[in-house]
């Protein structure tokens, strides 16, 4: 109860699953059993507006993967927080 739940997600163009899962998946549908308090999603695919639904309710958001300049900008302007790699030379 006392620990943070996260929701990883995307629109997860060029993965290899059904049209099912990638509509189910990248449209949040699973948050309604899972229930997170965060959602890091693929900073490629914002803004999403079924991600704005649910950050609007509260539900922090993450951008990942931030690796560039470009994408930290965006992140720090329109997340919550931000899941960086290689990131040494901008920070």
């Amino acid at each position: 109860p006392n620990v943070p739940r996260g929701q990883l997600a995307s629109d997860y163009k060029g993965e290899h699953l059904s049209r099912i899962k990638k509509y189910i998946l990248k449209n949040l549908y699973t948050n309604i059993i899972t229930r997170p308090d965060f959602i890091s999603y693929s900073i490629a695919a914002l803004p999403n507006k079924r991600v704005e639904k649910y950050t609007n309710s509260g539900v922090l958001l993450g951008g990942w993967t931030i690796r560039n300049k470009e994408d930290f900008e965006f992140s720090k302007n329109n997340c919550d927080f931000s899941v960086c790699e290689n990131m040494n030379d901008y920070l």
